[in-house]
This record gives structure tokens, sequence and C-alpha cells, in this order.
């Protein structure tokens, strides 16, 4: 579906959404003001003076159909380094771990067990006030117990634990896909419990892991929106890095370059991109979606010269750059396969 989003940077901007979406190109400015957008409006935070008056003292909205979502329509998370990770594994409110927890102690009956330890707490306070000294004859000095809840449990009295070869070790420690899982699996019990509708932001994690990791992060994803209809993910893959782009996922890519568009379904991008290619060697369609993962990052940017580019990656860009009505292009390439230096050389 296409989000308008009403922001001063953005214009009357628009942006195709699906369930596992993801935002790649060169241009980081818009990456990072439509990350902002969405982190504020969906986070709950409320605009102060000094954010309106940077929004041109409009709030910022987002419609779909002329509809304006709600603010609350999905509850965020969101990831923007491997520390990021560490602190949605903590049970810290608002953190996937606190809510995941939550659901674990609905799903138990602790009642019992808490009513025991309050009345514990009761006798112990009854205890202390039998040997407190009253300062005051007029005023009586005592105390009293603060009674154990469900959150005041998980937050105070609960400690997330890691064990490997039957010794404790930090999450710190943990190599980067062995923390991954953690997440996923907790996200996995959390969304199959849920009923509310849950976004998961993904930014600049993709420069810390490497890149089978971070393929590893978004294929798992992208399988947990097909088994849950309430699992959103928007994934913007940082600097010039390479997004997860298959078959399944690369409706679901938005090119943010010098222009903004996304990319289209497979056989028929295959198609139109080989009917236009200047030699009949042209990649079947599983090269050309390898190739896609490759240069996707500098579709629709005017200058690729400062890019390591092979002469036949910059002939397909300046093909699936015509097809999206985008002509502008600086290559350095002289060299190679002759019909595609013919071919670049109409610039």
């Amino acid at each position: 579906m296409k989000w308008q989003l009403k922001h001063p940077m953005l214009q009357n901007f628009e942006i195709e959404i699906k369930q596992f979406t993801q935002i790649i190109g060169t241009n980081q400015q818009l990456k990072y003001t439509i990350f902002q957008l969405f982190e504020w409006y969906f986070g709950g935070r409320k605009y102060l003076e000094e954010d309106l008056t940077l929004l041109s003292m409009d709030d910022p909205c987002i419609k779909v159909d002329g509809e304006v979502i709600n603010r609350r329509s999905f509850k965020l998370f969101t990831i923007t380094t491997l520390d990021s990770l560490s602190e949605h594994v903590s049970y810290k409110k608002g953190t996937l771990a606190f809510d995941y927890l939550q659901g674990v102690f609905r799903s138990i009956d602790l009642m019992e067990h808490l009513e025991d330890i309050n009345n514990q707490l009761l006798r112990m306070s009854s205890i202390i006030n039998l040997r407190i000294e009253s300062p005051s004859l007029n005023v009586k000095y005592f105390v009293e117990p603060i009674e154990f809840t469900k959150d005041g449990i998980i937050q105070k009295q609960l400690r997330p634990s890691y064990q490997m070869l039957n010794t404790n070790v930090s999450f710190d420690i943990l190599d980067s896909r062995d923390k991954c899982d953690i997440f996923l699996n907790m996200l996995s019990a959390y969304c199959e419990k849920s009923t509310e509708n849950i976004m998961i932001m993904i930014s600049s994690v993709s420069a810390e892991l490497s890149y089978s990791d971070f393929r590893y992060l978004c294929e798992k994803l992208d399988e947990l929106t097909k088994t849950y209809p309430n699992l959103w993910v928007i994934s913007f893959v940082s600097g010039n890095g390479n997004g997860y782009i298959t078959q399944d996922t690369i409706e679901g890519v938005t090119i943010a370059g010098d222009q903004v568009a996304t990319l289209y379904e497979l056989s028929f991008f295959h198609s139109r991109v080989a009917n236009r290619y200047p030699s009949t060697d042209f990649p079947n369609e599983l090269e050309f979606l390898a190739t896609l993962q490759r240069i996707a990052y500098c579709l629709l940017t005017e200058d690729i010269s400062i890019y390591s580019l092979s002469i036949d990656d910059e002939t397909i860009i300046k093909i699936v750059n015509e097809l999206y009505g985008f002509r502008a292009i600086k290559c350095l390439k002289k060299s190679g396969n002759e019909l595609n230096v013919r071919f670049l050389g109409k610039y």
C-alpha cells in the first residue's frame, strides 16, 4: 500500500509500504528523515515547540488512501545498533523483552505466589514497626509495605541471564547471530500472542553486522512477516549497503536516490531490462536478481563514477534508470563489451 507522508522536507511524498519494506540508496538525508518521521509518529513522541518550529509549526501525519493513520496503530520497536538489541532484551518498560515477559506472566497463574510474598512483606513491616520509635508524641511514624506487582517484579526483581557450556555469560559477549536469534525468538512469541500491529524498524545495524548475518536477520524477519499478519518490518539500509533482495521481497524495495521509486516484480522487471539490453548476453532472472542485490544502492543516482562497478553493471543501471524516467548519470567505464561501451557512450 502507498503511504502519503506530510512533512516539510518531504513535500507530498509517497512511499510503498509492504509487510517487509526496505529503503536503500545514496540519499542518506532522505532515509534519515523518513526514519525519524516514523519513529516520532508511531513512537508516541509528543511534539515540543522546537520540534514544530523545525516542522514549520505543522504536525506531521501519515495517510493511506487519504485517511490519517492513527499514531497508535503500531507498537514500535527500533533497532539502530547491536547495543539496541541488548536494550530490547532487557526488562525495561517499553522493550520487547518486557512485553514478551508480560505475556509469559499472563499465561501462568502467579496470584497465589504474589499474595504469599505480599503477606510476608506485610508481616515484616509489622515487626519493623514494633521497633520504630516515634519522633513525636503528636505524630506516629511507621513504615508501610509496597506491594509486589507483576510489572514491578519484571522490572526490578528479574534480570535476563544467558548460559553457554554451563557458564553464565553476558549478552555483550554473545556473537551477532546468537543475539539476533534471542531477539527473533522473543519477537515470534510476542507476535503469536499479541493482537496489536507491531512494527520493527531497522537502521544502521547493517553497518555493524557482516553481510551474512544481516541477510540472516532480514531472512528471518521476512519469514516472521509471512507467519504473523500483524508484524511489519521496515529496514533502512545504512550507507551504500546492500539490502535483502529476493523474488519475494523485491516489490518492497524502495530506492532513495536523486529520485525515489519502488522496484518492479522480478519477471516483469527482468523482461523490460532484457528488451533494452544492447547485447544478447543478458543474465537470467536469478543472475539479474543477484545483480540488483549488488547495484540497487546506486540506482537513480546522478554520479555513480565513485563506485566500483563493472561496465555490465553500469549498463543495467542506465537501463533501469531510464525505465523510471531518470537519465542523468556519470560513468567512468570506457572499456569492456563493445556494445555496452557504445550504449553507455550515448550519454
